[in-house]
C-alpha cells in the first residue's frame, strides 16, 4: 500500500509518534535540517540501528542521534570513497609496472583475448556511443577496438577491471595480487555504495550468510589477533559495511607502496575514527550496537597498523 505524503512538520510528528524524542534538539531545527541538511527517508534509516519497544515504539532514541549518525555517514562515505578510488587507482599502477617487467606480453594481446572471453563486453565497446569528451570517448574514437592494456584499462569499469586483472595474472602469476585478488570484489561493493551515495551506517547488524558470505580467512586473521570472542568477531564480519572497509584497509596496505601517502592516508583514518566519531559519542552510550561496532572496528585498525 502506497505511504502518504507528509510535509515536514508531519515527517516530525510522524517520528514522535514512533517514540523518537526531541530532547536534545527542538523541533524547529529538526525541520530546518530535515528542509535544507537531509531528508526524511535517509534520515530514519538510521533508526535501525535502534531497539523498539513491543509496542514499536523506539527505546532511547532522540533525533539528534540520527542526525549524528547522518553526519558521521557522510564523513564515512567520503573517506571510503577516498579509499576505494586509491585503491583501484594502485591496481592499475600495479599491473601496469607489472606488464612493463614482463618480456612475454606485448600489450595487445591479452586485450584481444579478455574481449573474445567477454564478448559483451566487446560489443558494448564496438557499439559505443560517442559524447565527446570523455577519456572513454577520446581513446576509442582514436584506436577503436586497436586497444592495448595501458589504455583498455582506462576505459573499463572497476567490475570489468577485476575481471580483466584475474585474466591477466592467471596467465602471469604474482604473488601480491593472489593475496589480495579474493578482496577485491568486496572493495568494488564499498566503492559503488560510496560513490552512489548510499547509506553506509544505517544498518549495522549482521546479516545471515544466506545474504551475506564473510571473507573465510580474513575473519581467521582477525580471530588469531584481536582480542575478542571468535563468535563476536564472526558476527561482526557479517556485517557488510563493516566487512567490506576492513578488507579495503587490509587491501591498502598490502598493496599501497608510497610512504608518503601512506601517512597522509593513516592521518585522515585516524582522524576520522579516533577524533570525528567520538565528538559526540555520549550520544551513543546507550547503544550497545553502535559502541560494540565502534569497538571492534577500532581494534581492527590498531591491528592494522602494528602488523
Amino acid at each position: 500500500m502506497s505511504k502518504l505524503k507528509l510535509s515536514i512538520p508531519q515527517q516530525i510528528e510522524y517520528l514522535k509518534n514512533k517514540g523518537i524524542t526531541f530532547t536534545k534538539v527542538d523541533e524547529n531545527s529538526a525541520i530546518n535540517f530535515l528542509t535544507y541538511n537531509s531528508y526524511f527517508f535517509k534520515l530514519k534509516s538510521y533508526s535501525k540501528n535502534y531497539e523498539k519497544k513491543p509496542n514499536g515504539k523506539y527505546i532511547n532514541l532522540d533525533f539528534v542521534y540520527l542526525q549524528e549518525l547522518s553526519t558521521l555517514d557522510m564523513h564515512f562515505r567520503r573517506f571510503t570513497l577516498r579509499l576505494t578510488l586509491d585503491l583501484e587507482h594502485m591496481l592499475k599502477t600495479k599491473i601496469l609496472r607489472d606488464f612493463n617487467q614482463n618480456t612475454r606480453c606485448d600489450g595487445y594481446i591479452i586485450v584481444n583475448e579478455f574481449l573474445a572471453k567477454y564478448p559483451k563486453l566487446k560489443e558494448h565497446l564496438e557499439s559505443f556511443n560517442f559524447t565527446g569528451y570523455t577519456a572513454k570517448d577520446n581513446i576509442l574514437k582514436k584506436y577503436n577496438l586497436n586497444l592495448a592494456i595501458w589504455n583498455f584499462i582506462e576505459i573499463i569499469e572497476f567490475g570489468h577491471f577485476i575481471n580483466f586483472c584475474e585474466f591477466y595474472y592467471d596467465k602471469y602469476s604474482d604473488s601480491i595480487y593472489n593475496e589480495i585478488k579474493g578482496l577485491l570484489w568486496s572493495i568494488k561493493c564499498l566503492r559503488n555504495s560510496s560513490a552512489h551515495n548510499n547509506c553506509l551506517l544505517h544498518k549495522l547488524r549482521p546479516l545471515e550468510h544466506k545474504y551475506f558470505k564473510r571473507n573465510i580467512k580474513i575473519t581467521q586473521l582477525l580471530k588469531e589477533n584481536i582480542i575478542m570472542s571468535q563468535k563476536t568477531i564472526e558476527r561482526k564480519m557479517q556485517i557488510p559495511t563493516i566487512h567490506d572497509f576492513i578488507i579495503s584497509l587490509l587491501a591498502y596496505k598490502q598493496i599501497s607502496s608510497s610512504q608518503k601517502m601512506g601517512r597522509a592516508f593513516n592521518k585522515d583514518l585516524h582522524n576520522l575514527i579516533n577524533i570525528r566519531f567520538r565528538k559526540n559519542e555520549k550520544y551513543f552510550e546507550k547503544n550497545p550496537l553502535i559502541i560494540s561496532n565502534y569497538t571492534f572496528l577500532r581494534k581492527v585498525i590498531i591491528f592494522l597498523k602494528k602488523s
